[in-house]
């Protein structure tokens, strides 16, 4: 490696940061030169070229993208330890995406400080579009926990920045904050109000990749208040962008879609989608998404009865996982397995009476089940499981659930519609 090559490669990094589009090229470009773009990043840290070693990193999207983002989080804590020097802006991005792959991998916990070392970092340059993304990612964190009037203070007070540059970009983020923070306050029109403003200026901008971003969230804001007709129309367009863009991101959109069809009861849409989604994750090479999907099939494949089809994805989606040290999901295709292969000896019909009592409370409704032990909600239906033919009628008006035909121990007996609990 020379300099001339990793300056050239460092230029290739940012240029993938930028884009906004024809997102599967640039995956491919940077295939092409995975090797060089470590090697790059090396020279310059053996060189002492921190600052450079630190932005050639903002291809750390790509690295998480491929499922090493446990890799790309070392080599950046392993330069930012090196960094003192190097100007604060610089340090503050490399800090975010810190933030963003622990993120990425479902420790929302272990992002709270690199976001706010980010935050301290742009407020000592004095940089207002800094701050508020900043500001974002850590009100974002507050939306995680549910709590909306912090995330509505901060999303405020990045506001207050982005006006202060006059930046539409950092506008639109700290709308999306508050958005969401309304939304977390059972303020649903209100947050879908804010959010198809973003969604318009993203328009106004031409910037499908953040427009099908936000159209993306209001379709999982619907999915989760059963507002299930715009939440369609806002997911297909959202969709039909990603796959214009060649994005993808399209896989999780997908998901999204199978997960509506799941509350619809439509099982077998429910299933095309998610195969869709698993078709993309593995063609561009996120394993993580793929693994999502092999997960979620399987769940499927159960909830069907196809006890063989079941157990095939799930050992593919674990074998798949393995190979990138596990991932969230790997827990629960374990313990589907595991309860999988118990009942390989149980019977595979279900007890009449407990068929026969679920199908007498869902035609009575959900007034004389539990409430649900997560979020307290009352839209509790029951789940049945065996070799049952005469329950779909209620299944698509959506009063039972069917747990698939093994019958095995410990299984939940209750699905909250508001949230997807089961207990």
């Amino acid at each position: 490696m020379n300099q001339q090559r990793a300056v050239e490669l460092l230029d290739l990094a940012e240029a993938y940061r930028a884009a906004t589009k024809d997102h599967a090229s640039w995956l491919e470009r940077l295939d092409a030169v995975a090797v060089d773009l470590e090697e790059s990043w090396r020279y310059f840290l053996q060189v002492g070229d921190i600052e450079r070693a630190l932005r050639i990193l903002q291809a750390s999207g790509y690295w998480q993208h491929h499922g090493k983002g446990a890799m790309v989080s070392a080599w950046l804590r392993e330069t930012l330890a090196r960094a003192d020097e190097v100007e604060p802006a610089i340090r503050a991005q490399a800090w975010i995406d810190l933030g963003d792959i622990a993120l990425g991998h479902g420790h929302a916990a272990a992002s709270g400080l690199p976001y706010e070392t980010a935050l301290d970092l742009y407020r000592q340059a004095g940089d207002d579009v800094g701050i508020c993304s900043a500001l974002c990612k850590v009100g974002f964190l507050h939306w995680l926990a549910d709590a909306p009037e912090e995330a509505a203070a901060l999303g405020h007070e990045a506001l207050e920045h982005a006006n202060r540059a006059d930046d539409e970009e950092a506008r639109c983020s700290a709308l999306r904050i508050l958005g969401l923070a309304a939304s977390s306050a059972g303020r649903y029109e209100e947050a879908v109000t804010i959010l198809t403003e973003v969604a318009d200026r993203e328009h106004r901008r031409d910037n499908r990749g953040e427009l099908a971003g936000i159209l993306t969230e209001l379709g999982a804001l619907a999915l989760e208040h059963q507002d299930f007709d715009r939440g369609e129309t806002w997911l297909k367009d959202a969709l039909a962008l990603r796959l214009q863009l060649r994005d993808p991101d399209a896989a999780l959109v997908y998901d999204f879609l199978g997960r509506l069809e799941e509350r619809r009861g439509d099982l077998m849409s429910a299933r095309a989608h998610h195969q869709a989604s698993r078709e993309i994750s593995e063609e561009s090479g996120d394993v993580d998404g793929a693994v999502r999907s092999y997960s979620t099939l399987g769940d499927l494949a159960l909830r069907m009865g196809d006890r063989a089809e079941a157990r095939r994805l799930l050992q593919a989606g674990i074998e798949l996982a393995e190979s990138i040290g596990g991932t969230l999901y790997s827990w629960r295709m374990q313990r589907d397995l595991a309860n999988l292969k118990e009942a390989e000896d149980a019977s595979p019909f279900a007890d009449p009476r407990e068929v026969e009592d679920a199908m007498a409370g869902s035609s009575e409704g959900a007034k004389d089940l539990p409430p649900c032990p997560a979020c307290g909600s009352h839209t509790t239906i029951p789940i049945v499981y065996g070799l049952i033919y005469d329950a779909w009628d209620a299944v698509n008006r959506g009063e039972l659930e069917l747990g698939g035909c093994v019958v095995y121990p410990d299984r939940p007996l209750h699905r909250c519609r508001t949230c997807q609990y089961a207990w």
